[in-house]
């Protein structure tokens, strides 16, 4: 259940190794399409003070492919913050 970590994973040590870090690229997770429909684990339920407000999304905003796949081949995943401009939004590869 780390698919979701794992791209964001992958997408950082990406930045970091065209950044000039060196990484034992064998340590970094490979990921696969189907990464964008891992299981979303809600890391808000233990915090004892409740859940935050929905961040908001300027319109204009770009996303990240994966959120544009979950939205496509996840009729559940319908994000309160993500409205109907979402269709208007770019998304930058990262799977």
């Amino acid at each position: 259940e780390c698919e979701l970590s794992d791209i964001t994973l992958h997408w950082m040590s990406t930045k970091a190794v065209f950044r000039g870090l060196r990484l034992n690229q064998d340590k970094i997770p490979a990921i696969r399409w189907n990464d964008a429909l891992g299981v979303i684990h809600n890391s808000w339920s233990i915090v004892p003070w409740g859940l935050p407000e929905a961040r908001k999304i300027p319109s204009g905003s770009v996303l990240a492919s994966s959120v544009g796949m979950r939205l496509q081949y996840e009729p559940n995943y319908t994000p309160r913050n993500l409205d109907e401009r979402v269709s208007l939004m770019q998304f930058v590869k990262v799977i």
